[in-house]
């Protein structure tokens, strides 16, 4: 870790929303909660050229379904170079009775037809939305909305039905992960509101700038 960390901007994404931002190659973003559990889903561009986009399913195959200090968030092809690298988790800590580990690359951003087909819910907000809604203020539609990483999710692989399963988030308000941008990027952070956050609180995300 850097000797000196210097607070740049303060992010609050409220309860249920998203936000978007711009953190610079070689910052540092702090993610952690306010007020208890909440999963983070998590979106990244690269500043100039936002086609080049995190790839959960790279990332999930080369650092592992559950990335933790030391792993890398991959883009797109035909770049496929680390735009972030985690430093810190403080929310690494032995899994569930059943399995579940914390930060999840299985399960994708929740929508609103899946709310619709599934929970019979018409006007839920989703992660989708929440991501959509961030990027518009940078001049991205939709279609730049791509599979989240999602940070403080508790997930696992049943062993015998080889299904996957969600637990209720147990980290603390304390917990943090801080990640490294390795290029300039633009982030889009949605408090998700779905089913399988207990509760839904709002998220705060710290841009530092390090000194050796």
């Amino acid at each position: 870790m850097p000797d000196a960390m210097t607070l740049q901007r303060r992010i609050v994404v409220p309860a249920g929303h998203g936000r978007a931002f711009e953190v610079k190659r070689g910052e540092i973003l702090r993610l952690t909660q306010q007020a208890g559990p909440q999963v983070i889903d998590f979106n990244a561009w690269n500043r100039e050229n936002p086609r080049e986009m995190f790839w959960a399913g790279r990332t999930r195959i080369i650092e592992g379904a559950h990335p933790t200090a030391g792993a890398r968030l991959w883009s797109v092809e035909p770049w496929m170079r680390p735009m972030f690298t985690i430093l810190v988790d403080t929310a690494d800590r032995a899994p569930s009775r059943r399995g579940s580990r914390f930060h999840d690359l299985w399960y994708p951003r929740c929508n609103r037809r899946y709310h619709q087909e599934f929970f019979g819910e018409s006007d839920r907000r989703s992660c989708h939305r929440n991501l959509t809604e961030a990027i518009a203020e940078f001049g991205l539609g939709e279609e730049y909305v791509h599979d989240t990483f999602n940070v403080f999710m508790r997930t696992g692989l049943d062993p015998e039905t080889q299904t996957f399963f969600a637990e209720a988030a147990d980290s603390r308000p304390t917990d943090y992960m801080d990640l490294r941008a390795e290029m300039d990027c633009l982030v889009a952070l949605s408090a998700c509101p779905g089913h399988t956050a207990p509760t839904i609180n709002d998220v705060i995300a710290e841009v530092y700038r390090t000194s050796p």
